[in-house]
Formats: structure tokens, sequence, C-alpha cells
């Protein structure tokens, strides 16, 4: 009963966070755990390079540059581009990893949650992240140790565990989420990270460059399928009026994909472990034969996806288009979503023009909608009326008070028509009463009403002020 009972209470914590739209706080505890790993990470990478030459273990691929006559830049140049090409892959597939994982979280704001659902993901990310962590202090450490004999069962143990633990990673993301094409985008941004990896293995490893340039092109044909998988399941997951049968139409060639992502580094993994079927394996992924069943089946997965696609957006459209004709209640917040948002904007505000409107949108929700679809969305709501040509207001009869937020006009009166520093805007958002939602800049890119201004050092933001009607909304303390 008690074990149930604390299973209970991590629940509704997770829930409360999650529901108040902050991804993850930043408590002391979690500041101080990433510290210590960081700290850890920095002191064994240090050890490892200030070892004497001697002391370290001889590498699997011959790095000594030849000093001919002929050419004596070649092999130093590959290497050094081979380094510089691995630094670039992984920062970029960082920077890719946490915009993908950002947009991810800040449209699944918009939906009704499934809580066990985003628990169970929550979880798993959870525990690939200890699994990544775990296997990258072990390299380091054995490393650092100048420890060379590795048994063999600890080699693949910690491989089975670095590759167990991406695939959590990846998996908790997507179901946490509760958007496959979170998984999917993650896919690809590995696959191109391979790619890179690959390539720099071929330019310092001419013997093997062989089987790197094979694995090179089959995760970047991978790569290829998968974002457009990853588009079709962006686009129906995002639209209103999408069901879950929807997203699992629009999701089965993304998951077929990934399936064929899995045999690829499993025969990696068999390859790395017996080095006795590298040739035998080049040659028969090299094959016409092999080849051409491979690009077919591409072919056919990819025909039956679009299929399925069509079907699942076709169906989401239908619904929105009935639902709007019948003038009934919404069956999803993101059908309403566009209105809504606009309605606090211009309820703190006032009329607001197209353009305006948009950008606070696409600030809070990451729709990424046009004008041309925002004009659409916005006619078809009971809630607005147009104003001129291209402006944008309350319609008749419908009270600001129920739909402006009384924190919105507060953070106006605080800001005033001045450019705020990331700091002062935070402590500006906290006094406003938005409790708690400014820690780690998180209102910043997703409030309504801000905008930022500049780049770099000298970026600023500033608030939209308020130009409604006195007496629209109450009057703030």
């Amino acid at each position: 009963m008690n074990a149930a009972s604390a299973v209970r209470t991590l629940q509704h914590a997770y829930v409360r966070w999650q529901a108040r739209g902050l991804p993850r706080r930043r408590s002391r505890w979690t500041v101080l755990r990433r510290s210590a790993l960081l700290m850890l990470l920095a002191v064994l990478v240090v050890v490892t390079l200030a070892q004497a030459p001697g002391s370290t273990c001889e590498l699997p691929i011959d790095l000594e540059f030849d000093a001919g006559p002929d050419d004596p830049a070649v092999s130093a140049g590959a290497a050094v581009a081979a380094v510089g090409l691995w630094l670039a892959a992984v920062v970029g597939a960082v920077v890719a990893i946490r915009r993908v994982l950002v947009i991810g979280r800040r449209r699944s704001m918009w939906m009704y949650p499934n809580w066990h659902r985003r628990i169970q993901g929550a979880a798993a990310t959870a525990v690939g992240r200890w699994l990544l962590a775990g296997c990258t202090v072990l390299v380091l450490w054995l490393t650092a140790a100048g420890i060379c004999s590795v048994p063999e069962w600890l080699t693949v143990l910690a491989g089975l565990a670095f590759f167990a633990g991406l695939l959590l990673v990846v998996f908790g993301a997507a179901v946490s989420t509760e958007a496959g094409w979170v998984g999917f985008a993650l896919v690809a941004v590995i696959d191109l990270l391979s790619v890179c990896l690959l390539l720099g293995y071929a330019l310092i490893d001419p013997e093997h460059a062989p089987f790197a340039l094979v694995g090179a092109v089959a995760f970047t044909i991978h790569a290829g399928c998968t974002a457009v998988a990853c588009r079709w399941s962006f686009v129906v997951g995002t639209m209103p009026g999408s069901r879950a049968d929807d997203r699992a139409k629009a999701g089965e060639t993304g998951r077929s994909l990934c399936a064929l992502w899995v045999l690829l580094l499993i025969a990696y993994l068999v390859v790395i472990l017996d080095q006795t079927l590298l040739d035998r394996a080049v040659s028969l992924l090299t094959s016409p034969i092999v080849v051409a069943l491979t690009l077919g089946a591409l072919a056919v997965t990819l025909g039956s996806g679009h299929t399925k696609y069509v079907e699942a957006r076709e169906a989401a459209r239908r619904r929105v288009r009935d639902r709007r004709s019948a003038r009934t209640t919404t069956f999803d917040r993101r059908d309403d979503l566009v209105p809504r948002i606009a309605a606090r904007m211009i309820a703190a505000c006032g009329p607001l023009p197209t353009a305006d409107v948009a950008a606070g949108v696409n600030r809070m929700s990451a729709l990424g909608v046009d004008e041309r679809q925002l004009r659409r969305d916005l006619t078809a709501s009971v809630l607005l009326a147009r104003v001129g040509s291209d402006t944008w207001a309350l319609a008749a009869g419908v009270d600001p008070r129920r739909l402006g937020w009384a924190t919105d006009r507060t953070l106006q009166r605080l800001a005033g028509g001045a450019r705020h520093t990331g700091a002062e805007l935070d402590a500006l958002l906290d006094a406003a009463g938005y409790r708690g939602l400014a820690v780690s800049g998180y209102l910043r890119p997703t409030h309504p009403l801000i905008r930022a201004h500049g780049h770099g050092p000298a970026r600023r933001w500033s608030v939209l002020a308020g130009t409604g009607p006195a007496g629209s909304l109450p009057p703030v303390a």
C-alpha cells in the first residue's frame, strides 16, 4: 500500500509540472547531479590526455603520418578533417535533438494528455540517459586507467547497454510527447550522425574505407526515407481533427523504417565483434541483387505509407469541416487552439493585425501557421471578427474578461514599452504571477505577447502594449 501511494505521489507531481507547461524543473538536486556528472567526465578526459604516450593503448587504426617527399600532408590533413567532421557532427546532433524535443513538448501541451503514457515515456527516457552516461563513464575510466585488455563480455555488455540506452531515449521521447514524429526525427538525426562518423572513419582508415562508405550510403538513404515519414507523421499529428487511428496510420511507414534501422545497427555490431565477416558483408551489401531488392522494398514501403498518410489527412480535414459546419463543440483542443490564442491576445492588447496575431500564435504553440491559414481559422471562429482590411477584434457579445489573462495585463503594466534583458524579463514574469513558469527561460520563447529584438548578447525583449478599451478586463493590482 505504501509503494502504491508513493507511485501515485510521483505521478501527481509529474502531472502537475507537465500541466503547468514546464518540461523539466531545474531543482538544486538536478543542478548538483548534472554538475557532478560533467565534472567526472572532465576529470576522466583530462587524465586520459595527460597520460604519457607509452601508457596509452594501441589503437586499432594506424594514425602514423607519412612525411614522405611525395605528399607529406595527406595523412595529417585527413586526420584533422576527420576530427573536425566528428566534432561538427556531434555538436549539430546535440542542437538538433534538443530542438526536436523542445518543439515536441510545446506541441504536446495542446493535446488532451494521456498521463500514463507520458509517465512511461519519461521513465524510459530517464533509464536510457543513465545507461548512456554509465557507458560513457566506463569507457573514459578504462582509457584513463590505461587498461588495454578488457574482457570480451564487458565490451559486448557495454555495447548492448549503449544501444539499449539509445533506443530507450528515442522511444521515451516519442511516448512522453505522444508524438511519433519526435521519435522519427531523432532516428533521422542519429542516421546523419552515423554518416558523419563513418565518413570520418573512412578518411583515417583507407583499408576499411569501402565498408565505411557502404554504411554511410545505407544510413543516408535511411535518413532520407525517415525524414519523409517524419514529415507525414508531423502533418497528421498536428492537424486539428486527427485522432489516434489517424496518427497511427501516418506513422506506419516510420515504424517500419525504424525497424530497419535496428537491423542496420545490429549488423554493424555483429561485424565489429567478428572482423572476419567484414569482407563478406561488403560483398553482400554491394551485390546488385541486394541493392535492387532493398531499393524496391523501400519504394513499396514509402508508397503504401503515402496511401495511409493521405487517408489520415483527408479524414482529419473532413472531421474539421463537419464540425465547423455543424457548429458543435470541438473534439480536440487543437481544433480551436489558434482562435483561443488570438482571442487572449486581443483581450489584452485590443485589435491586432494578422502579422502580430500570427507571431503570437506561432510563439505559443509552435504550429508554424502562415497568415493565409490564420485568416481561414480566425474567420471560422465565433470569437473573433475582422475589423478593416487586415485587423482582428473580439466579436460582438464576447466578454473579454472570460478570454483575457490578468497576468498578461500585469505584465504589460510592469514592462511598459521598454526593452529588457533576459534576466529582467524573467523577474517581470515572476512578479506578474506566472507561478514559476519563467524558470529556465521557458516563457521567453512561448509567451504570445513577448517579442525578441536583436541577436546574441545584444538581444532584448519587449511586451506588446495594451491598446484595448478601458475596463475590458478587471483592474490589475
